[in-house]
């Protein structure tokens, strides 16, 4: 059952997501799909993403994004205290303190929940969305950190699921429906040939956080 305010129409959305680039990757083409609802169509969205993503994000995405705000890399490594200072100097930088919608989809809620429940505390939302994301609710407590949210989309498929799919679901309880989207997807028209890079090699780098996600040689 749908309430009654997931049927107004959303004229500003703000959207956190602090990790790397491949979280990113995984993230963006949700964007497009927001702003093709009917309920978002006239959405002005804001991103609060991770320094490291700056130069992919404004060149992929420049042109559906209203607003940029970016935080130092590696966020999640700061003390609490330093991620709320870095915090502050978004609002001095123009973050608002008032949306219509924000969203959280990082699957890792236990590096960021301090600074989710900040943001929350700090700025107004109808309704805040997030995921239950990699933890297994085993006490009051998590639920208790869940009550700064007006929606918490529970993760059941268990935690080593690939984040692609983890966005999907998050964005399918959003929009009410089924994604028609299999896997993540850069637009031809924005990757630039070669012959105008001035270099015929290009650099794939298989790292990751995590030891198991990394491409063996």
């Amino acid at each position: 059952e749908i309430n009654e305010d997931e049927h107004q129409e959303i004229n500003n959305i703000l959207i956190v997501s602090v990790f790397s680039i491949g979280d990113y990757v995984l993230l963006r083409n949700f964007f497009n799909i927001l702003k093709s609802e009917e309920r978002f169509k006239h959405a002005k969205i804001t991103l609060i993403l991770s320094e490291a993503v700056k130069d992919l994000a404004l060149y992929l995405d420049g042109n559906i994004i209203e607003k940029f705000f970016f935080l130092p890399h590696p966020f999640w490594k700061l003390s609490t205290l330093e991620q709320f200072q870095a915090t502050d100097k978004l609002f001095d930088q123009g973050l608002k303190r008032e949306y219509d919608m924000i969203i959280y989809p990082s699957f890792n809620r236990v590096l960021l929940k301090d600074f989710n429940a900040y943001l929350q505390y700090n700025i107004f939302s109808k309704e805040s969305i997030t995921t239950s994301g990699d933890i297994t609710a085993t006490s009051t407590d998590q639920f208790q950190e869940n009550r700064f949210y007006t929606k918490v989309v529970n993760n059941i498929c268990g935690i080593n699921r690939f984040e692609f799919e983890n966005n999907k679901d998050l964005f399918e309880n959003i929009v009410h429906h089924k994604i028609n989207l299999s896997r993540p997807n850069i637009p031809k028209e924005n990757v630039v040939p070669f012959e105008k890079r001035g270099s015929r090699y290009v650099v794939i780098n298989p790292a990751a956080q995590d030891g198991f996600r990394m491409w063996h040689p």
